[in-house]
């Protein structure tokens, strides 16, 4: 990225201090399958020339290769070229001789592009005219973040994509706000997309990493609705993972509806009652596909029960305490 802007901060924070995100990117872009925890080494980003230096965004050594990533929030005419200066210099640097033959190795490269048109190209191209008639064409795939859905997202593990979600919506922020209906959708979107969050790094005991990424998401979200005071303030509580008053009449009547079901049962922490755990398992995962939404807001309630070892009765009275009631 030529300019420094919150963009450049939150992809170099990721590069930095989560980079084992960037392995999902890499396996989907050049059809790797490294696993998450593989070896990552970083590679200094500044290239001295003669007439002066030039600076990447990420590199990376995995095994033997080294992998190039550049992040634009623009599309950006010069790429392609751009690109292969970037990769020429890094190729120079890491060049090997056998005899008096010389090796020349490109990284393996590409570019994220967090805004992108109709006119931005799937692949970057330059076209090598050599002396002796031969034409090489050097390619360097783009990723268009607009292109995944949040659901491509998650079931690819491209965790570092999604913080960069809510651009989709820059050109409509003011509609946003100004669109009640408009607004629950988005809402909707980002309460699916912190509990699926949620759920997929704290099932794997990574609840600092959730944490960080809720708070990058948000640093975002704030700044592409930042005429727009009411969708941002509405965003950060969503994604702060509130219970909205207007929830607690919905939790209350899936629950009431369960109560004749599993009202003996107890959420008791003791292998004594595993059958009955098994049984309130099963309504619970039957809802997550009815409501997913609804699911995450009574799945967070049943951590409460599962500590106070309470009868399910006493999920109106949790929900009612712990409801962001609006004033």
């Amino acid at each position: 990225m030529a300019n420094n802007t919150i963009f450049d901060d939150v992809f170099r924070t990721i590069v930095e201090k989560m980079t084992y995100l960037v392995v999902p990117l890499i396996n989907e872009v050049f059809h790797t399958s490294y696993p998450e925890d593989v070896k990552i080494v970083h590679l200094r980003n500044e290239h001295q020339l003669e007439d002066g230096e030039l600076i990447t965004d990420a590199r990376f050594l995995i095994g033997d290769k080294v992998y190039h990533i550049e992040c634009q929030s623009t599309d950006d005419t010069t790429m392609a070229i751009r690109m292969f200066e970037y990769d020429f210099a890094i190729a120079m640097e890491s060049r090997w001789r056998a005899g008096r033959k010389f090796y020349v190795e490109f990284p393996r490269s590409c570019v994220i592009y967090l805004r992108s048109t109709k006119n931005t190209p799937d692949v970057e191209e330059v076209e090598l005219l050599l002396p002796d008639g031969q034409v090489c064409v050097y390619r360097i795939p783009t990723v268009k973040v607009e292109r995944y859905t949040k659901e491509r997202m998650f079931e690819k593990k491209l965790l570092m994509l999604l913080l960069f979600y809510v651009m989709r919506y820059e050109k409509v922020a003011h509609e946003v706000g100004e669109d009640s209906g408009k607004l629950r959708r988005l809402l909707k979107e980002y309460e699916i997309i912190r509990i699926n969050l949620e759920r997929e790094l704290s099932m794997a005991g990574k609840s600092e990493l959730y944490t960080d990424l809720n708070k990058l998401i948000v640093r975002i979200s704030d700044y592409i609705f930042r005429k727009e005071e009411k969708v941002r303030k509405e965003v950060d509580e969503v994604m702060d993972g509130r219970i909205e008053a207007r929830d607690v009449a919905q939790i209350a009547f899936i629950a009431l509806h369960l109560l004749p079901i599993i009202t003996p049962l107890r959420f008791l922490p003791s292998g004594k009652n595993q059958k009955r755990n098994w049984d309130l398992a099963g309504c619970l995962r039957l809802l997550r596909h009815v409501s997913p939404l609804l699911y995450g807001k009574i799945l967070i309630v049943q951590i409460f029960f599962r500590q106070q070892g309470a009868e399910l009765g006493v999920l109106l009275g949790l929900v009612e305490k712990f409801a962001v009631i609006p004033k």
